[in-house]
């Protein structure tokens, strides 16, 4: 009776919460990615694969009957190969392909020329000592690409925020619903345009593709992209070098397209961004053909068609003010350093982008709230936030998941910090929230 009264409880606090977290969206969500990620890697294996050689006829000569040859049983097939040698039956009625040696030939030379003809027998196998020899030799590869990689990291981290910087312990379980998220899954970020327009200030956000769209349209000063996924930060470091690379964004497509630009990673960031590139690019491409589609449908610019928007982010990446580092939102040391570097340089934060990552908190941590309040702000500066959970606030059209869509909110981070400080539940605070269209909700009270 007890446990009844205990689960009673649990819905109805989260009923009155309105917030209602349901594992089986994320595994949706996970099922919906994964299928897409296949579907891409298929389409892009096919257009690499060439057609597969066939001889080309040859018309047979006149009053010379053609051979039907035989075809090997599956037996045949796994056990030796094919012999092109005719059958004594075919002999009788089409000429052999050699004609039989003169007698005056030695039969020791005859053999031999036999022999010759005679198809060469299928490799022998490795020894189990050389499989193993080679297996280890590519353990030792990924052990060299990981130190490079590790190399490559310290020392861009030190010359952004000084050698003393230490980054967040990155947790070893995400409990994300999808491995990575290589790629945004949000397409209707338009619906912030009318809150950032030309903002300025620096930029902070997570994830990877969605903060240039972003961060483009509100000319941020400066760049920081914070993920606790390292694939993720090995992207964004490709995506601002590929953006200092290249004239427009047709050159800047063609640079993950490419596979010679494998060449150019490796040899500018490491061999692991490299690995990194090829195994990536065709979800990238595909992200890249959303967006398209999104901003042909709902009538948006960004810097996939806007080349001012371009202009301003390639000149950020070639004065190095895009940094991508690894950091937890809830840790203790990536998002104060930030801080710390933003005032040193006397910089104002304009937008704090979170996405969706307050959908996996059941509680604001210490760091965060800690890291948070320490931004230097503005009137204008805002936190920019999707959510899947909240049930009570609407979706807008176009989304990539239209069973699982997000809500777009904007809220003014004096608003945020103010929330932190008695921190509750996403759902509680965006009760507040006024709705300003399908899919948008402003915050600017407090608590």
């Amino acid at each position: 009776m007890r446990g009844n009264c205990l689960l009673i409880l649990f819905v109805l606090s989260g009923i009155l919460q309105g917030q209602a977290f349901d594992p089986a969206d994320f595994a949706l969500e996970s099922e919906l990615l994964e299928e897409e990620l296949r579907i891409r890697e298929n389409r892009a294996q096919k257009k690499l694969d060439p057609a597969p050689f066939r001889e080309p006829a040859v018309a047979p000569a006149p009053g010379v009957p053609v051979a039907t040859p035989a075809v090997p049983g599956p037996a045949s097939i796994l056990k030796e190969p094919v012999r092109t040698e005719e059958s004594p039956a075919t002999r009788t009625s089409v000429p052999q392909s050699t004609p039989a040696p003169p007698a005056s030939v030695p039969e020791k030379k005859v053999t031999a020329a036999i022999a010759a003809q005679k198809p060469s027998p299928p490799p022998a196998k490795a020894p189990a000592k050389q499989l193993t020899k080679t297996r280890q030799e590519k353990a030792e590869r990924s052990l060299s690409e990981q130190k490079a990689l590790e190399a490559f990291q310290s020392a861009y981290l030190s010359a952004c925020f000084g050698p003393d910087f230490k980054p967040d312990v990155l947790p070893a379980r995400r409990n994300l619903s999808a491995p990575h998220y290589v790629v945004s899954n949000e397409n209707r970020l338009d619906l912030f345009f009318p809150y950032i327009e030309n903002l300025g200030g620096s930029y902070i956000g997570v994830g990877t593709d969605q903060n240039f769209i972003l961060a483009g349209r509100a000319r941020s000063q400066t760049i920081y992209l914070l993920d606790f996924d390292p694939l993720v930060v090995e992207l964004n470091q490709i995506h601002a070098l590929f953006l200092a690379e290249s004239p427009d964004f047709a050159g800047f497509r063609r640079l993950w397209t490419d596979p010679q630009s494998e060449k150019l990673v490796s040899a500018r960031l490491s061999l692991a961004h490299a690995g990194s590139l090829r195994r990536w690019r065709t979800a990238i491409l595909g992200r890249f053909r959303d967006v398209d589609t999104s901003a042909r449908k709902f009538g948006w610019q960004s810097f996939h068609n806007l080349p001012a928007d371009f202009d301003h982010l390639r000149r950020l990446a070639q004065e190095r003010k895009i940094i991508a580092l690894p950091g937890d939102l809830r840790g203790h040391q990536s998002l104060r350093a930030i801080a710390r570097r933003m005032k040193e340089e006397k910089q104002t934060i304009g937008i704090l982008y979170l996405s969706n990552a307050e959908d996996y908190f059941r509680s604001y941590a210490t760091g965060m709230i800690q890291s948070v309040g320490e931004l230097p702000t503005t009137e204008s500066s805002v936190v920019l936030r999707t959510t899947s959970t909240v049930r009570f606030l609407n979706k807008p059209a176009g989304e990539k998941f239209p069973r699982i869509p997000f809500h777009y909110n904007v809220q003014s981070l004096s608003s945020f910090q103010a929330w932190l400080k008695k921190p509750a539940r996403l759902a509680i605070m965006l009760k507040k929230a006024k709705p300003v269209k399908q899919g948008l909700s402003l915050l600017t009270a407090g608590p």
